[in-house]
């Protein structure tokens, strides 16, 4: 189930919400909670069932369905007799941890039907209860169960044991989690389908509660990797399937001469946590061109070094280190060691370098002992890189001799300058003027939207890569790294963060340009677009005069590629690619319905993050979006889409509506082929300027810069896609008119809604989902009666 995903951050938080109720015309279904008060379910205890009438637990079996009948009932027995006042349901695939699945909204509930699980998978459960007083109680499955559909094979179940050979207060990393060498210090290699890292740890008498997983390429900047989210899990595995992770560079697990750090955070019950670290491992895959190839080696040369005066800080002398692998095969970590007269000065650990590839290091504030300014020396004899067989890493050392102290006469050779003078000057001893690597000018290029060109600026910036202590140069300047922030966990208050490793000035991504429109021949449409107007306005006379205007953009006649390309990073099965054409254009609203506008029609606010009038609306089903729709022609004296009694549309009536999902995913790409309509980058500088997600719009997970406040945020403030249409990513799910169903299998033109079915369609993500689920091709879906703070909608109009 799909729309569960996005609870999983605001889960782990742990911040309980009631929902505030209005009235509703529409009847909810039947509840799917069933009464269990009188089945053999084990006291403090969680079970999986095949169905609702079944009384035989599925532990140690696999229970098989077919394909459109798909289900499992959990069920669990609480006999503390603490009020409660609401359950979520986790559940374990495989190896690893615990996954969020959804919510019971009621304490009294005791059973959840879970609906079309993955097949030919091991599962284990474990429910979660928030009590009215404070705290949570945790009933565990103690047996996994597999599932596979009718006719399949059994599921061959397999319990990991926690380690017991680690000391206590102790990490180790393995080559799988049933393996038990560490190989801290050495390397792994292994097949491209079955690259894995294990974290193993011992937390000995600590008390604990959950287990974050960080993980660094460098050995300096570590990221969030993922969590147990269990008080009694001691490992994680780190593999191709690992779906915690949001930074690109762990999504597809380890990669071939990367090396790979680990720290491991035991949150204490009571407070506090405990670090624990593990690594550096160089993995390598035996397929690919590791070091031991004897045809393909890395060869780590130390091109040359300077020491350099800024005209903003002429008295700290930064020292600067350009270092290369000048081989064929990626280089594993290493380290370069700056000397003076033999005794090491600094010391750099640089987290591995690919073919061709080179790297600034620089030492701020070195002093003038070093070199003349902007001297570049390069000395073969002095430059030392050599190959350590035993781990395949490399240890680069050179000595930097003091620069004699001149006797009242300028340093000789040297041009005195106010500022840097951008070239090496000449010196009598022969120099190698080491030229930087080539700048890329990022110039993000968009699509003009029917009204007008969108203005893009040209940012100028250096890609520095972000290895050691490098730092970035260039006429724009990436925003210092902030420590390293827990990931929130499963307790009703924020628990103190772990200890963080001290900050080092480093780069971050360097923002991708903003995707380039494809354009993709269509078939001649029956309408002169260029006669259409390009955006219309409506005048809603009770809402401020001051908020967001209710307007909606033309979006053109054209084709797109609806979906996603199989080697798309996280998509799902579901998105299937296939070719969409649309003869003629559409109205969509340029902005998501906001709190203000829905006042107007409506005459009241259900939102829950309401005070805000430019805020989206939220905390609406599908059916009162449908509502606002007809409510909304009725003003403007159009025809309404929506019978309200059997809720089928009038595909010839003129009124407003939901937009189709189609409609949908093609006015978000705006003509864009990537990931997201501004590109395939999912890092957080990138992500930020275009949608509000967890990282800057939940608390509990936020990095800066972020929103003042946690939960939807003021529609229009991140920058619009080529179309002209803001947040289509992130803020809050928006509700589509399909229900949900398999992709066709061809080509579709001026394709209708998909009527048939129970769910119906939201689409991209919300302000506490992950970036993955903020991509274009992203498809989820909910019962159209539920409602909840993060989700809203925006409406189309056809052209009539």
């Amino acid at each position: 189930m799909k729309r569960s995903t996005f609870f999983l951050l605001f889960l782990t938080c742990l911040i309980v919400w009631n929902h505030p109720l209005y009235s509703r015309d529409v009847s909810a279904p039947a509840d799917a909670y069933v009464d269990v008060a009188s089945l053999n379910v084990s006291p403090n205890t969680v079970e999986a069932y095949d169905d609702e009438a079944s009384e035989q637990p599925l532990a140690g079996t696999t229970d098989f369905d077919q394909l459109d009948d798909r289900k499992i009932v959990v069920r669990w027995n609480y006999t503390g007799g603490e009020a409660i006042k609401d359950w979520h349901v986790y559940f374990k695939k495989g190896d690893g941890g615990f996954f969020y699945l959804d919510r019971t909204r009621s304490g009294s509930s005791s059973a959840y039907t879970w609906i079309n699980p993955d097949v030919n998978i091991q599962y284990q459960l474990r429910v979660w209860g928030i009590k009215e007083a404070g705290g949570l109680v945790v009933l565990s499955q103690k047996e996994p169960f597999g599932y596979n559909l009718a006719g399949g094979d059994e599921i061959k179940l397999k319990t990991i044991a926690n380690p017991d050979d680690i000391p206590e207060e102790t990490a180790i990393v393995t080559d799988d989690l049933f393996h038990g060498t560490d190989l801290s210090g050495a390397s792994d290699t292994d097949s491209l389908m079955e690259r894995a890292l294990a974290v193993k740890f011992n937390p000995g008498e600590l008390d604990i509660f959950n287990t974050h997983i960080y993980a660094s390429t460098d050995g300096a900047t570590f990221d969030f990797l993922g969590q147990t989210g269990a008080e009694d899990l001691y490992f994680f595995r780190f593999d191709g399937n690992q779906t915690f992770s949001q930074d690109e560079k762990y999504i597809d697990g380890p990669q071939d001469g990367v090396s790979y750090w680990f720290r491991v955070f035991c949150l204490i019950n009571g407070g506090g946590s405990f670090r624990m670290e593990a690594g550096p491992v160089d993995f390598f895959l035996d397929d690919g061109d590791s070091p031991s190839d004897p045809n393909l080696k890395p060869d780590i040369v130390i091109l040359n070094f300077y020491t350099e005066r800024t005209a903003s800080n002429p008295e700290g002398d930064a020292f600067v280190v350009n270092v290369a692998n000048q081989g064929s095969a990626r280089a594993g970590s290493f380290k370069v060691i700056v000397q003076e007269m033999s005794e090491t000065v600094h010391e750099w650990q640089v987290g591995g370098l690919d073919a061709n590839q080179s790297i600034e290091l620089r030492l701020a504030d070195a002093g003038a002992g070093f070199l003349p300014e902007r001297t570049a020396v390069a000395d073969p004899e002095n430059a030392i890189a050599e190959l350590d067989e035993t781990n395949n890493s490399f240890v680069a050392s050179f000595d930097v001799w003091p620069t004699p102290t001149p006797n009242n006469t300028p340093t000789p050779n040297i041009t005195p300058t106010p500022t840097i003078t951008p070239t090496a000057t000449t010196t009598p001893t022969p120099v190698f003027t080491f030229p930087p690597t080539p700048t890329p000018t990022l110039t993000p290029t968009l699509t003009p939207s029917p009204t007008e060109a969108p203005v893009v600026s040209t940012p100028t910036m250096t890609e520095t890569p972000t290895a050691g202590e490098a730092t970035p140069t260039g006429t724009e300047q990436p925003p210092s790294p902030t420590p390293i922030s827990v990931e929130p966990t499963s307790t009703p208050t924020l628990m103190e963060e772990p200890p963080s490793p001290t900050p080092i000035p480093e780069p971050t991504d360097t923002p991708e340009p903003t995707a380039t429109a494809t354009t993709i021949p269509t078939p001649t449409p029956t309408l002169d677009e260029s006669t259409v107007d390009q955006l219309i306005e409506i005048d809603l006379p009770e809402q401020p005069s001051d908020s967001l205007p209710l307007q909606l953009a033309w979006i053109p006649s054209g084709s797109f590629s609806m979906g996603s390309p199989l080697d798309e990073v996280e998509r799902y099965e579901d998105e299937v690619l296939h070719n969409v054409t649309f003869t003629i254009g559409f109205y969509m609203g340029k902005y998501e319905i906001t709190q203000s506008q829905w006042e107007a029609v409506m005459g009241s606010n259900p939102s829950y993050y309401a005070g805000n009038p430019d805020n989206p609306v939220e905390n609406v089903s599908w059916y009162d979006c449908a509502q606002f729709c007809n409510a909304l022609s009725a003003l403007e004296g159009l025809t309404p889409v929506y019978d309200e009694n059997s809720w089928q549309i009038d595909r010839n009536a003129n009124g407003f509506r939901l937009p189709s999902e189609t409609e949908w995913e093609y006015a978000c790409r705006a003509g864009t082929t990537t990931r997201f309509y501004w590109g395939d980058s999912g890092s957080e500088i990138v992500m930020k300027q275009y949608c509000w997600y967890e990282k800057n719009a939940d608390e509990g997970f936020w990095t800066n810069p972020h929103a003042e406040v946690e939960g939807a945020q003021q529609a229009g403030l991140k920058k619009p896609n080529a179309w002209g249409l803001y947040d289509m990513s992130g803020n809050v799910w928006e509700w589509c008119q399909d229900r949900y169903a398999d992709y066709p299998a061809g080509d579709v033109v001026d394709p209708v809604s998909q009527e048939s079915g129970l769910d119906r369609i939201i689409r991209g993500g919300s302000w506490l989902n992950y970036s993955y689920i903020c991509r274009s091709a992203y498809r989820d879906y909910w019962s159209p009666d539920a409602f909840d703070f993060d989700t809203g909608f925006r409406i189309v109009r056809p052209y009539r």
